[in-house]
C-alpha cells in the first residue's frame, strides 16, 4: 500500500491515491507510521494541503518521518510561516529534527530572509536590510545569489555606496561565489545613481564574466541620470 502512494504521489495521480485513502478507511487499514507518511506526501503532491493536515492531525504518535512529510510539503507550497511554525511545535514535543528537517528548516528561514531583505530594499530601508543580512550569516544560513541581491538593492535604494562595495567585494571574498551578472548591474547602478560613473565604467571593465545588454543597459541610464557632481 505505502509503495502504491508513493507511485500516486510521484505521478500526482490524485484521483487514484484518493481511492487508495478511502479503500484504506473502508476496510478500517491500520494507519502505521510509513502509510501516514506516504499518505501525507501524496496529498501534498496533489495540492490537498487540507486532507495532509487531517492525516497528520489524526495521528496519535506522530514520528519523525510524518513530521518530515509535513515540513517538506510546507517548503514545497512556499508557506514557510506553516513550516516554521511546526518546526516549533515539533521540537516543544521533544521530537528529535534529523538531516531532512534541519535542511527544509533553514532553507524556509533563508527564503524568508530574503523575502525580509527585498521588502527593505524597496521600501529604502537599506540599513535595516544590512542588519538582517548580518542576522542570516551570523546564523550560519549561506546566502544565495537572490539575497546579495537584494543587499545590493537595498543599498542601492537608500544610497549607500560604501556599504554596498563592501557587500559586492564580499561575495567572493566572503562566500567565494564569483559575482554574477545581475550582482554587476547592481553595482553600476548603485555607482552610477551617486554619480561615480568612472567608478562604475571602470568595474564593468574589469568584469571577471562577459558583459552583456543588462550591464551595458545599467551603464547607459546611468549616465543619463543627473548627478550632484554634474
Amino acid at each position: 500500500m505505502v509503495c502504491l502512494l508513493s507511485a500516486r504521489s510521484a505521478l500526482s495521480n490524485y484521483e487514484v491515491g484518493r481511492f487508495l485513502s478511502v479503500f484504506i478507511h473502508v476496510n478500517k487499514i491500520h494507519l502505521n507510521a510509513n502509510l501516514v507518511t506516504a499518505l501525507i506526501y501524496m496529498y501534498f503532491k496533489c495540492g490537498d494541503l487540507e486532507k495532509a493536515q487531517i492525516f497528520f492531525d489524526g495521528v496519535s504518535c506522530r514520528k519523525l518521518p510524518s513530521w518530515n512529510a509535513m515540513i517538506t510539503g510546507y517548503v514545497q507550497r512556499g508557506l514557510l510561516e506553516k513550516e516554521i511554525d511546526l518546526y516549533r511545535r515539533m521540537k516543544a514535543l521533544l521530537v528529535k529534527p534529523n538531516e531532512i528537517t534541519l535542511v527544509n528548516v533553514l532553507s524556509a528561514c533563508a527564503s524568508l530572509g530574503n523575502a525580509m531583505i527585498l521588502g527593505m530594499a524597496y521600501n529604502g530601508d537599506g540599513r535595516d536590510a544590512i542588519a538582517v543580512f548580518s542576522q542570516i550569516e551570523s546564523g550560519g544560513l549561506k546566502p544565495i545569489d537572490a539575497t546579495f541581491i537584494g543587499v545590493l538593492s537595498a543599498c542601492n535604494h537608500s544610497g549607500l555606496v560604501e556599504e554596498g562595495e563592501v557587500q559586492f567585494s564580499c561575495i567572493y571574498d566572503k562566500h567565494g561565489s564569483p559575482p554574477n551578472i545581475e550582482h554587476y548591474a547592481c553595482m553600476v547602478d548603485l555607482l552610477g545613481r551617486a554619480g561615480h560613473l568612472e567608478e562604475a565604467y571602470e568595474l564593468v571593465q574589469n568584469m571577471v564574466i562577459p558583459t552583456d545588454s543588462i550591464i551595458w543597459g545599467a551603464l547607459l541610464s546611468a549616465c543619463l541620470i543627473p548627478s550632484e557632481s554634474q
